[in-house]
Parts: C-alpha cells; sequence; structure tokens
C-alpha cells in the first residue's frame, strides 16, 4: 500500500477517538477539544510538533524508525519484536503472539503520530486483521530524524585508501600474453578497445558495484546470519550506515554495532572489524588513526577528476598517449574510458581518442578542467578536439553507418523499389546510407540485377 493510502486509512477508519486526541496533543496539533481525524490527516506529515516528539524516543527507537525508513515498505508488527520485550503466547495464533505488542507499539509511536498504520488487504497467508496490519513510518520525517549514528568522530584529516587489488587487475590488462594476472579477473580491455568491468564499461559506478560484489564474497564468512524477515543483510545495513555520516565524520567499528544489530536482528554476530577492514582492502573505505583506535567513512567519489592530479603523473608518453594504469587516477581513467580506445603493445597501453565517442561526450567535458589540461598535454587528443570543434553542428559521425554510390540510374529505381520498407536513405548524386545490418541485403539485390559490387576502404 502506498503511504498516503495508508494514512488516510488511518485516520478514517483505524483510530479511536483517544488516539487522535493523544496524537493531537503529543504533536501540538490543536487541544483536545477540538481534536479531530481530519487534523491528523492533514498535518500528520508535517513538521508541526515533530522535533519535540521524536526528542522523547530512545536511542533505540530512533534506530527503528531509520531503519523502516531504510527499508522503504510497509512492515506487519512482527518487524517490532527487535525492540520491544511485549510479546505474548510463544507458539499461539498471530493475534495471540502480537496483540501486546501492537499495545506497545501503539502508546511508544502511533499516539505521538510517528507511525501511520491500517488494515492491508486481505491476502491468502495473512487471514486476521492483526495479520493485515502494516505499518510505516511517513518519509517526510527522514529529514527531521537524529543522527543515524552517535557520536562520530570529527576531523578533516585525509583518509588512507587502498588501490592495490584493483591497479593488480588493471596492470595485468599489459601482460605480454594479454591475460589478467587472475583468470577470474573482470578488468579486460575487448576486441573493439573499450575497457571493461564484466561486460560492463569502466565506469566510476560500474566500478563501485564490482568492488561491493568482490567485497560481499571476501567477507562471507565473516557477516553473521541476518534474521530472513524485515532485516538488511550485514553488507546493505553498512551501506546505509556509512551513507549516513557526514563528509568530515568517522566512525569506530564497535560504534556500528546498536545500529548494525537492529538493522540486520542477527541470529549470528558478525566480525564487524574484520567486516569493515575487508571493505578498506576493496577500496571501499577509507580509514583513518584516531586515539580511540582505527576508523572508516565511505571513499566519496566525484564524477570530476581532482585538479591535483597532473597529466604528467600518469601519462609516460604523451605523443604516442601510453597511459599507465598503475597511476592514473580511476575517476580520470573513467573519462578516459568515455572517449577514447586502448590498446596493449609491448606490455603498454595506448590510449587514441575516438571521434564517435568524444563527440558524444563533448558537451559535458569540453569547459572542465581536467580536459582543458588533457588536450593540451596530448597532441592527438588536441588535433581531434579542433576537428570536432570545426565540424560542429556540421558532420554527424556514426560508426555503424556505411555508404555507398549507384551510378545506373534503372540500378538505383530498382533499389529504391526493393528497398522502400527498409532503413536506407537515398541521397543526392546517386548515393545511400545504410546501417552495417542491411550490407548483404543490399549487395545481394545489386548482383541479382546482374551488376557488380565495388568496396572502396578509406
Amino acid at each position: 500500500m502506498k503511504q498516503a493510502d495508508i494514512i488516510k486509512k488511518m485516520c478514517r477508519d483505524e483510530l479511536t477517538q483517544t488516539d487522535v486526541k493523544a496524537i493531537c496533543k503529543f504533536r501540538k496539533f490543536s487541544s483536545p477539544r477540538s481534536a479531530s481525524p481530519e487534523i491528523v490527516e492533514t498535518l500528520i506529515t508535517s513538521d508541526v510538533g515533530l522535533k519535540s516528539a521524536l526528542n522523547s524516543l530512545t536511542r533505540k527507537e530512533i534506530l527503528m524508525l531509520h531503519f523502516l525508513l531504510a527499508l522503504n515498505e510497509p512492515v506487519d508488527i512482527s518487524a517490532f519484536t527487535r525492540i520491544s520485550n511485549q510479546e505474548g503466547y510463544k507458539y499461539g495464533t498471530f493475534t495471540q503472539r502480537y496483540q501486546k505488542l501492537f499495545q506497545d507499539i501503539k502508546q511508544r509511536f502511533i499516539r505521538k503520530g510517528l507511525l501511520a498504520f491500517c488494515e492491508g488487504p486481505d491476502k491468502l497467508n495473512k487471514k486476521t486483521k492483526m495479520e493485515r496490519i502494516c505499518l510505516l513510518v511517513p518519509v517526510e520525517f527522514q529529514a527531521h530524524l537524529p543522527a543515524m549514528l552517535e557520536h562520530p568522530l570529527k576531523s578533516d584529516q585525509k583518509g588512507i585508501i587502498s588501490e592495490d587489488r584493483i591497479r593488480k587487475l588493471l596492470a595485468g590488462i599489459s601482460r605480454p600474453d594479454g591475460k589478467p594476472l587472475k583468470q577470474d579477473s573482470s578488468f579486460n580491455i575487448d576486441q573493439d578497445g573499450c575497457l571493461k568491468i564484466g561486460d560492463s564499461s569502466f565506469s566510476i559506478g560500474n566500478l563501485e558495484s564490482w568492488q561491493y560484489r568482490q567485497w560481499k564474497t571476501e567477507a562471507a564468512k565473516d557477516m553473521g546470519v541476518a534474521a530472513h524477515l524485515y532485516s538488511f543483510d550485514c553488507l546493505s545495513a553498512l551501506k546505509v550506515l556509512f551513507s549516513s555520516l557526514k563528509p568530515d565524520e568517522w566512525i569506530d567499528p564497535e560504534q556500528l554495532e546498536p545500529a548494525l544489530d537492529l538493522f540486520c536482528n542477527f541470529r549470528k554476530k558478525p566480525d564487524i572489524d574484520r567486516v569493515c577492514r575487508l571493505g578498506w582492502e576493496m577500496g571501499i573505505l577509507e580509514t583513518a588513526s584516531f586515539e580511540t583506535g582505527t576508523c572508516y567513512r565511505l571513499i566519496r567519489h566525484t564524477s570530476e577528476p581532482s585538479g591535483d592530479t597532473f597529466e604528467k603523473h600518469y601519462v609516460t608518453d604523451p605523443d604516442k598517449a601510453c597511459i599507465d594504469f598503475k597511476k592514473i587516477p580511476l575517476t580520470v581513467l573513467a573519462q578516459f574510458s568515455k572517449i577514447a580506445r586502448f590498446r596493449v603493445e609491448n606490455k603498454k597501453i595506448f590510449a587514441a581518442p575516438d571521434p564517435v565517442m568524444m563527440g558524444r561526450y563533448l558537451d559535458d567535458i569540453r569547459d572542465t578542467p581536467w580536459f582543458f589540461r588533457l588536450i593540451n598535454h596530448l597532441p592527438e587528443f588536441k588535433h581531434l578536439f579542433q576537428q570536432l570543434e570545426k565540424n560542429w553542428g556540421k558532420e554527424i559521425i556514426n560508426r555503424n553507418l556505411l555508404v555507398a554510390q549507384i551510378k545506373h540510374i534503372g540500378l538505383k529505381a530498382s533499389l529504391e523499389k526493393a528497398l522502400s520498407n527498409e532503413d536506407v536513405l537515398f541521397l543526392p548524386n546517386g548515393f545511400i546510407a545504410f546501417p552495417k545490418g542491411l550490407e548483404n541485403m543490399i549487395e545481394k539485390a545489386v548482383v541479382q540485377q546482374g551488376f557488380a559490387v565495388k568496396r572502396v576502404t578509406p
């Protein structure tokens, strides 16, 4: 169910007058005499009285609200067993097991105007009213909640980043046999000269996805076992928790445990120190040392390469655009991959600007400091850039487009009729343009008319 539907149904069908008065009083919507379901429905997602209501919560209750917002879906009452001791019969019906829990949650959240609930649709596996109750936190509360993690360390010091594993795999591309250092490596240059991570292009987003997959594989034995229902796995929870930190904040692994326990509802505890260490080794986390111990935070990549790493540090031969994959910043490599094709020769990697690729991204990069430095450092890239600028708006470059000339008027008329339903463009002076996929069909039609096909290569 959608949030608006749950709030509407709660206010019109579920709340008692006692509930309405309690919500209006706690959130300061109105006096008890003028309290009404209509007022609750109108104001519950506003910030009226929200700060004082949130300040009344315990730390565990605050984390529960963060958890529900991160989960981003309504839950049933069983999700709240992790923060309440109010349980009924252990082996009874759903209602017998959770009736006391629902009353507890009603007092702690619903009557404070911090949770919305209603009876959901009748489903085959949820037959009783108690089973069908669904609850959620209005998404508007997200910006007003107290911080997810308590007392993070604030420091503007630069963290230590590990790129050893990525660099080793990138270096493996330039081996003489063309094989990576590991047979299962995902980093490669395909037959078209494109740098790939598996079947995907090399980009910061695809790199981060690959890093998380590797982190999950490496840390599988150390991540503990989360409950199956309404829980995050350890890695997904860590991603949410680390993402909540501000750019100047660091966190000790021990400080993650209360939130991590609630998000995952562990049946078996993780080795959080080792999990964080592996996250650093995979290049996802950066680390710094403080008096209290080692702290971590997420590495925050930007799409624009930093201005302090100049091309001379990773370009070993400007005239040939020889790139050192051991030194080139990953953000720069991602930008290079958008506009150039790579080749391996004599254990070295060279980049050649591609007119189609550069033309596609020129508007995005032409005014960036990085691109300005690049074209002034690499002659081949500068020459192509000048050509593109000169012909901008006058010329279309398409790698999959072929052009042919038909000098015989009768043949041209026959082809126009035969290819009327195909993607063929007939141009002045006997020229035609068509995609590569139609090449064989057109050649066959020409031969059937008794004419020969002559190829011209640039």
